[in-house]
């Protein structure tokens, strides 16, 4: 007979050493999963690295049935999304798992346990911690490899967190799009925006990180602002994110556009490095950095990572410049295709744009929701 789960919090290094490597448990004969780097998971859950929790605190779980780690889960209060919103939100992320709901449902109890004992009266998730970072439990895509800085997890993830009880909140699309000539009515409206405004458009300017870091986290929290979920980044986070990203992006694709001097929106895009990290099983050392710059040099996807304009500039036409900039010049340097992720559901202005560019939706990721009723004593 079965023993009962049990969960327990994470206290100790190793206690998190476990709780960082467990995924590679549940993925050990999925061919689409992508190990993350170990030593990025080691810098991204330290307190004292990451900027993120200078406004957020988090607690970290394990659970175990017939001696055997069998699922992890984390519960986080972000107290800046809390503030923007105005509403008691605790979040749940890093839920992996294998096929067995009562150690899943042990672990959302966990979770929502946590939460409410915070004066939470929501958990939201899951989420990798903000919309800022990796989001959403994939409900379908899944004959696709994760692309980089996006979720990826087993099909039966949906039907157990389903049957506990979470509720879709809002659904995030991923869209494919093929390389080729652009599309006239892309050029036409590129056009008509370079005559009409006078917009130029540059690469980022990596000389100096933390002024352009700046520059797009005003751009960004001013344009975001009214989308489900934004939280605004502040000036720590977007310079930490920005000096990570600067070994990756693609600056050719990464663009500010300005008028008259002044930014008015910017794109980042990124190469599909899990493309070049997939096969380093999480490991940089001894070789690990070698084969990456190999693997890296013959990259061909990317991601367009996002896109933001100053409420202010939307008329005018921005976002076609940009797309349309960002579109030539990656058939140009020899991108086959690439993703556009990820984009609310009801973000009609975004989804025409995809559509308008030929893009086609092939993964959703869902997120959801769960009340955290009070417990009468």
């Amino acid at each position: 007979m079965r023993s009962a789960p049990t969960v327990r919090s994470v206290e100790t290094a190793d206690d998190m050493k476990v709780f960082v490597r467990f995924p590679w448990r549940v993925y050990a004969n999925d061919p689409h999963w992508v190990p993350p780097l170990l030593l990025e998971r080691k810098r991204f859950f330290n307190a004292r690295h990451n900027p993120f929790f200078k406004h957020a605190e988090a607690a970290y779980f394990l659970a175990e049935r017939d001696g055997a780690v069998r699922g992890t889960i984390a519960a986080c209060i972000d107290h800046d999304l809390n503030r923007f919103h105005e509403k008691p939100l605790g979040l749940f992320g890093f839920f992996e798992v294998f096929d067995d709901y009562e150690v899943a449902a042990a672990l959302l109890d966990a979770a929502c346990n946590w939460a409410r004992d915070r004066g939470m009266q929501v958990l939201r998730g899951p989420c990798n911690f903000s919309t800022n970072q990796e989001v959403g439990l994939l409900i379908d895509g899944f004959d696709h490899d994760p692309v980089i800085l996006t979720t990826y997890n087993p099909p039966y993830y949906q039907q157990l967190v389903e049957r506990y009880g979470l509720a879709k909140a809002k659904d995030l699309y991923a869209y494919w799009l093929d390389a080729g000539p652009l599309p006239p009515h892309m050029l036409e409206a590129a056009n008509r925006v370079q005559q009409r405004a006078h917009v130029h458009v540059r690469p980022l300017n990596l000389r100096d990180v933390r002024r352009e870091a700046l520059v797009i986290r005003e751009i960004y929290n001013r344009a975001w602002s009214g989308n489900w979920g934004f939280v605004p980044l502040s000036e720590e986070e977007v310079v930490e994110i920005a000096r990570s990203l600067r070994i990756i992006a693609d600056l050719e694709l990464s663009l500010i556009a300005e008028i008259d001097g002044q930014p008015v929106g910017f794109v980042i895009c990124l190469p599909d490095l899990n493309r070049a990290v997939k096969d380093l099983d999480g490991q940089l050392f001894p070789f690990g950095w070698l084969k990456l710059w190999h693997a890296k040099r013959r990259i061909n996807f990317v991601r367009i990572f996002t896109l933001g304009v100053l409420p202010e500039r939307h008329p005018v036409g921005i976002g076609a410049l940009l797309y349309s900039e960002v579109w030539q010049r990656g058939v140009r340097k020899g991108y086959v295709a690439g993703e556009a992720s990820w984009i609310l559901e009801d973000n009609a202005p975004m989804n025409a744009a995809m559509q308008m560019m030929g893009g086609r939706i092939y993964k959703t990721w869902r997120m959801y929701e769960h009340p955290l009723i009070p417990v009468v004593p």
